[in-house]
């Protein structure tokens, strides 16, 4: 062997391609792996990212532990284990799937964010919605560029109101930019709204030309194809 290794790039439209910004060539690991393990041994690699180690490691017979800070690390390598042993043939598996575990520490659950204080709740939203969190002005708890951001409660079981969107409309009222530049728009992120409250919001539509934006709280498992496609359209050639 010379000293450099040619092995080619993974670009544009190619068969190994899953969009994982930082994927390597499987060629790669299976040179690394060939070279430095014998069947049956055991590979780990602690930054798994799409899965590349796990998956030829287990093409090549060996056994192997992956790990990832990353849950859609986790669940793209999951996903990508299974269908590489269900192509495999016959003769080279003995079980339909891998007979993996995947474990998770220090995940988000839907029950501890419901029993989260209503002001870390409330960051936390903001900043997966992209935007900055301000509570200098009551009623508003944070901004979207200039636009006045309001969040519900941290538990599922609640329901935007009438009064809390009469509330959040004075508060917007109060702002400068609406005294000083008939700025009107506002945003309410909550896991509901009750028909009484978008009935309010029509009414400050039409009535006072105050747009009120409802956008609905949602929990998408991170292994379904929805969350998937989300992550894959966002991804960039140099972002994670």
């Amino acid at each position: 062997m010379s000293d450099v290794w040619d092995i080619s790039q993974i670009t544009g439209p190619h068969k190994e391609r899953i969009g994982y910004p930082t994927q390597k060539p499987e060629a790669l690991l299976e040179r690394v792996i060939r070279a430095s393990t014998q069947p049956e041994d055991v590979v780990a690699d602690f930054f798994a990212g799409g899965g590349t180690t796990p998956t030829v490691a287990q093409r090549l017979g060996r056994r192997w532990i992956a790990c990832d800070q990353s849950r859609v690390a986790v669940a793209i390598t999951a996903d990508r284990l299974a269908r590489t042993v269900e192509q495999m043939p016959l003769g080279a598996r003995a079980f339909a799937v891998p007979d993996f575990t995947v474990e998770h520490w220090g995940i988000y659950e839907a029950k501890r964010l419901a029993e989260t204080p209503p002001d870390q709740f409330r960051e936390f939203i903001l900043r997966a919605f992209g935007a900055v969190p301000d509570t200098s002005q009551p009623g508003i708890h944070g901004h979207k560029g200039a636009i006045p951001v309001w969040v519900g409660k941290p538990s599922q079981a609640s329901q935007v109101t009438a009064q809390d969107v009469a509330d959040f409309a004075n508060a917007v009222r109060r702002t400068v930019r609406y005294q000083q530049d008939n700025l009107r728009d506002g945003i309410m992120l909550a896991w509901a709204f009750r028909p009484d409250a978008v009935q309010a919001a029509d009414r400050l539509r039409q009535q006072e030309a105050t747009d009120l934006n409802f956008i609905r709280l949602d929990l998408i498992r991170v292994d379904s194809p929805g969350f998937r496609e989300h992550v894959q359209a966002l991804s960039t050639e140099r972002a994670d």
